[in-house]
């Protein structure tokens, strides 16, 4: 029982891993477009040309993995929900992009939220 029990819990980890290390690039271009759906909210909202770059919070993997593992963050899937059927991060939210700013309101403001769609 033991063994088989470590056979499935390195199975599991294995999409995880490759879930989460096709976020990285992703995560930052989400969480810019959820901070600029957040300020829309306020009426002060920041073209999208106009967002320095450096004021991308980027999230490193290992990042990541431990924010999974303790569960420090919300991953918000925002693949379409017929990709989030498919397969998806445990406990991820399923949010498509075209709806996240109509949806924000469902994250909380003062949670990590790390978006991913791969």
């Amino acid at each position: 029982m033991k063994r088989s029990k470590a056979k499935l819990k390195q199975s599991n980890s294995a999409p995880l891993l490759m879930i989460l290390a096709g976020t990285v690039l992703i995560v930052s271009i989400l969480i810019w477009q959820v901070v600029t759906s957040a300020q829309s909210a306020a009426s002060t909202a920041t073209p999208v040309g106009e967002i320095p770059v450096d004021r991308i919070s980027r999230v490193a993997l290992e990042q990541a993995k431990t924010a999974f593992d303790t569960k420090a963050a919300v991953f918000v899937d925002v693949r379409s929900s017929g990709s989030f059927l498919n397969q998806h991060i445990t406990g991820s939210v399923s949010i498509p992009l075209n709806e996240l700013p109509s949806r924000l309101g469902e994250l909380g403001k003062q949670d990590w939220i790390i978006p991913y769609c791969t």
